[in-house]
């Protein structure tokens, strides 16, 4: 059977495209910082997006499971909406009027992200197990899904790129005989409005999205049901070690490769790499990421999932060390590694959770699985923040070759090993020797 039948399913493909492959991600950082930010306040702004999540990411996730997945997948898709038009008329240099919008624009994407993440995927995956079809989910749907949503992100990334490079833009208009002379304050918008479309396309899509099962609506006590049914699943998760072995894998990988996605575009720079290349350097990883299934289901039924995971966490120190050379140009290759370790830790997560978890609380526990993420991610960027502000005091930048940036980025990687080695004792403490192999 093809999964692909049931329009639940195949709806939650092109959501979570075109939720998660955004144009603006290959200029994420430079976006703000020519907006008017310091790179500090950009990654303090990245950990109040995290602190967000962390706080409605249960909250959002339980509520799913007691009212309905489809309510928060349009809830999401609306905020995804609005919090693209604040960026794309956030003024440059705009003083306090810039940091608000830039802080409500992290506000409400953090809602946004709370809102969708597990409630999509869960009405799919509940979908397919309504019909006795689950096993589907991993044989089929997920492999698919990860690599369409690859295809995206390389298109996305593509884009974003050269939208933002006003050069490019120029010269792609000049290629077709049309003479333009767009400046770098108006290109650097255009990943933001195909963004925004983006968004309606989401919403759209949301609202096609059927329930499964019996009608929910907010109903006295439905609140604190939620609210019970996420305290029961947190104590679960934290007291069930082969959930929290997934959990916390996860969460030491994320936090170090998404703080370091988030400020690739700053990387780019300080390896010298042309602006409009930048999305191809995305592209690749995306391009990889539609083979990282294969990989990624191999290693799933070859080990345990701590094994799985200290080997993914294994190729992003590789990765981070690389980047921490910051060598010109050539520098992209380990910035590809980091990125394809995404799908990676990412099937691992998800497709064991879907197995440990019954459809009572499986948006819940892929939010407590996405809270953990946003507070390693949320407490990485502070600490990044951090450490670029005092690598940049004068005194520091006089005793190094390097930028305040590239120092911070050379120190990651070896607090990663320190963290892949006390997990590993950690995740096979109390065990029986059975070998690599379970």
């Amino acid at each position: 059977m093809n999964p692909f039948e049931e329009k639940n399913v195949r709806l939650y493909r092109w959501f979570t495209i075109l939720y998660n492959a955004r144009a603006y991600y290959p200029v994420l950082a430079v976006l703000f910082v020519d907006l008017g930010l310091r790179l500090e306040d950009y990654s303090r702004l990245n950990a109040l997006w995290a602190l967000t999540i962390l706080l409605l990411e249960i909250p959002s996730g339980a509520l799913a499971d007691t009212i309905g997945r489809k309510k928060l997948v349009v809830f999401s898709a609306i905020l995804m909406v609005i919090e693209m038009g604040l960026l794309i008329f956030a003024p440059i240099h705009g003083g306090w009027v810039l940091i608000l919008m830039c802080v409500t624009n992290r506000i409400l994407s953090g809602v946004s992200e709370a809102a969708a993440s597990g409630a999509d995927q869960a009405l799919a995956y509940d979908t397919l197990d309504a019909k006795g079809k689950a096993s589907l989910w991993e044989e089929k749907v997920l492999p698919v899904v990860m690599r369409a949503r690859s295809a995206g992100f390389v298109v996305a990334m593509l884009l974003g790129g050269v939208l933002y490079d006003s050069d490019a833009v120029n010269s792609l208009f000049g290629f077709i005989g049309i003479e333009t002379a767009f400046t770098s304050a108006q290109t650097m918008r255009l990943p933001l409005w195909m963004v925004f479309i983006q968004g309606v396309l989401c919403l759209i899509i949301a609202l096609q999205m059927q329930e499964v099962g019996e009608k929910k609506t907010l109903e006295k006590g439905a609140l604190r049901h939620a609210v019970k049914l996420t305290l029961e699943t947190i104590k679960w998760s934290f007291t069930t070690k082969k959930v929290t072995i997934v959990i916390l894998g996860t969460m030491l990988i994320d936090a170090f490769i998404r703080n370091y996605a988030t400020v690739t575009s700053e990387y780019y720079r300080e390896i010298e790499l042309p602006a409009w290349s930048w999305g191809f350097m995305g592209a690749s990883a995306g391009l990889l990421g539609m083979v990282t299934p294969t990989f990624a289901k191999w290693l799933d039924k070859r080990f345990s999932p701590a094994m799985a995971l200290t080997v993914i966490a294994s190729i992003a120190f590789v990765g981070l060390l690389g980047v921490g050379f910051t060598i010109p140009i050539y520098g992209f290759l380990p910035s590809i590694i980091c990125m394809t370790t995404f799908g990676l830790f990412g099937f691992i997560s998800d497709n064991n959770l879907h197995k440990l978890a019954d459809s009572s609380r499986r948006a819940t526990i892929l939010s407590v699985k996405n809270m953990a993420l946003n507070l390693g991610y949320g407490f990485a960027s502070l600490v990044f923040a951090q450490g670029v502000l005092i690598a940049n005091h004068p005194e520091a930048l006089a005793e190094q070759e390097q930028s305040g940036f590239a120092k911070v980025l050379s120190i990651q990687p070896w607090t990663l090993l320190v963290g892949i080695l006390l997990y590993f004792l950690w995740s096979r403490a109390g065990r029986k020797p059975k070998g690599l192999v379970e």
